[in-house]
């Protein structure tokens, strides 16, 4: 039997993909209007990543450091 691997790949207007391997890390792409990004390394790394009219980063750290950039449009204020 072939190793089945632990992607999806889902076409149906978005896309789905993830990937899991044994340095437990986690990689989820969705693609439909907005593209969001899970991240989780084994040091307990998260990045998430928003992509829509706006661009979210937050990066949460093992030391509890928080870091949330927001870059907007031209036509957008940041808040």
């Amino acid at each position: 039997m072939r190793r089945r691997r632990l992607n999806t790949h889902i076409c149906s207007g978005r896309r789905s993909y993830t990937h899991i391997c044994s340095g437990r890390t986690t990689y989820t792409h969705t693609r439909l209007l907005r593209k969001e990004i899970i991240h989780t390394h084994l040091l307990r790394k998260e990045i998430i990543h928003t992509h829509l009219l706006r661009k979210e980063i937050i990066h949460t750290h093992l030391l509890r450091k928080e870091i949330i950039h927001t870059i907007c449009s031209e036509e957008e204020e940041c808040l």
